[in-house]
């Protein structure tokens, strides 16, 4: 029995920080589009702030959440990218800011590795 609370109060205390730390992701389903904000089924940030994608060259991408680096500051983050198209691969650049977190991304064609358009999900994660 105390095994089962022990557990219970582990899962719950893990489950509140996990909660409370800043978050964010998105799947960016309009490769061409200059700039837009993804459809709220698919884009989360913890802030409430908004998310924001911009394209800023063939493949190239720019993910901004509103509010986010504030909310995150003082933690460690980290930024995951997957490539939603098939023989795409894509890759954080880099990604920083204050108060809004800006992530860059770039995506390219497996077999000859030029720059090119692509969906993708992005997940930004902090750390305390």
């Amino acid at each position: 029995m105390k095994r089962i609370a022990l557990l219970l109060v582990t899962f719950f205390i893990t489950t509140a920080a996990f909660a409370a730390n800043p978050q964010g992701f998105v799947w960016a389903n309009q490769e061409t589009s200059p700039s837009y904000a993804p459809n709220a089924s698919y884009a989360h940030n913890s802030t409430g702030g908004a998310v924001k994608i911009t394209r800023t060259a063939a493949g190239a991408y720019t993910v901004l959440f509103a509010g986010l680096g504030a909310a995150g500051a003082a933690m460690k983050s980290n930024v995951q990218v997957t490539a939603y198209n098939g023989r795409t691969a894509c890759n954080v650049v880099s990604w920083s800011g204050s108060p809004d977190l800006s992530v860059k991304v770039h995506c390219f064609y497996i077999p000859d590795g030029s720059m090119r358009d692509s969906q993708f999900t992005a997940l930004v994660t902090f750390a305390p």
